[in-house]
């Protein structure tokens, strides 16, 4: 795998049907992480509430496997700062951030040796990189919605 991938996951229509299931069925809880400004609501729903999304990521990828534990978060009207995604126990090597929504505003950033990458959100596309990759989002004017995976 490429150290940032950018890719199509789901048609608009799958993840306009995903948005309503989740929006609908899960419990969302304010985060105080420190990572954000402005609203950042987020909930843990397991794989097998997506199974459209795991199976598209094991034809994509089919020497690494979703971990169980998947994270939704919603961002109104702030920015996620600069960090590195954490692993559990250095299991997870790679994030997979998969768009719901094309918001206004809300680029995501990434440090490379190259230089820095700027990606757009667009609707059932996903970024794929390595979790020691220094990333973070500018200001979202309206609400974001993103899944974020983990790959081991």
């Amino acid at each position: 795998m490429s150290q940032i991938q950018f890719i199509k996951v789901l048609e608009q229509e799958q993840t306009e049907s995903l948005n309503r299931r989740i929006l609908s069925d899960v419990v969302f809880e304010a985060n105080r992480d420190g990572l954000a400004r402005g609203e950042r609501k987020m909930a843990l729903i397991g794989m097998s509430q997506i199974p459209e999304i795991t199976n598209r990521l094991h034809l994509l990828y089919p020497n690494k496997r979703v971990k169980p534990a998947v994270r939704i978060y919603i961002n109104k009207y702030g920015f996620v700062k600069p960090h590195k995604d954490k692993s559990s126990f250095n299991l997870s090597d790679t994030t997979v951030l998969l768009y719901l929504n094309e918001p206004e505003g809300g680029e995501l950033y990434l440090q490379t040796p190259e230089g820095i990458i700027s990606y757009s959100p667009k609707i059932g596309y996903a970024v794929v990189f390595p979790k020691e990759t220094l990333h973070w989002s500018g200001d979202v004017y309206s609400e974001k919605r993103i899944l974020i995976m983990d790959l081991e």
